[in-house]
C-alpha cells in the first residue's frame, strides 16, 4: 500500500510538470558583447611597479578597482602597495590554476549576449552604457 501511494505521488509530480517555454525569439536582435577580464589585468600588474599598474587598472575599471581593493582585498590607501604586492605574490599559484581550468569566457559571453538581447527586446529604447559591470557592450 505504501509503495503504491509513493508511486502515485512521484507519478503526479513527473506528469504535472510541463515545460512551457514562452520566451520570445531574440536571435535576430544584434548585440555586441566583449567581456574584459579584470582578474587578468589585475594579475598582470608588475610587483616591482605596483602604483603605475594600479593607476592603469583604475583608468580601465574606474568602478571595479576601488571596490575590489577596499572590499575584497581590504586595503586602504595607506597600505595599498604592500597589500596588493602581498596578495599578488601569495595568490599567483591559485590564479594560474584558475586560468588552466577556466581558459575562456565564451559561455559567459553567450549568456550576457542573450541577456542583453532580452533587454533590447523588452526595452527597445534602452541604451546600455559602454561599461556594464565587468562586461563591455558596444
Amino acid at each position: 500500500m505504501k509503495k503504491t501511494i509513493f508511486i502515485l505521488i512521484i507519478s503526479s509530480f513527473l506528469f504535472s510538470c510541463k515545460s512551457n517555454n514562452n520566451a520570445p525569439d531574440v536571435s535576430n536582435i544584434n548585440v555586441d558583447i566583449k567581456l574584459e577580464r579584470f582578474d587578468r589585468d589585475f594579475f598582470a600588474i608588475d610587483t616591482n611597479n605596483i602604483l603605475p599598474g594600479l593607476n592603469q587598472l583604475n583608468a580601465k575599471y574606474q568602478i571595479a578597482t576601488p571596490i575590489f581593493l577596499q572590499f575584497v582585498l581590504g586595503v586602504d590607501s595607506a597600505n595599498m602597495i604592500n597589500g596588493v604586492k602581498n596578495f599578488l605574490s601569495l595568490s599567483n599559484g591559485l590564479y594560474d590554476t584558475v586560468n588552466t581550468v577556466f581558459k575562456t569566457t565564451d559561455g559567459l559571453e553567450k549568456d550576457f549576449k542573450k541577456a542583453f538581447q532580452y533587454v533590447k527586446y523588452y526595452f527597445p529604447t534602452y541604451q546600455c552604457s559602454k561599461n556594464c559591470n565587468y562586461c563591455r557592450t558596444g
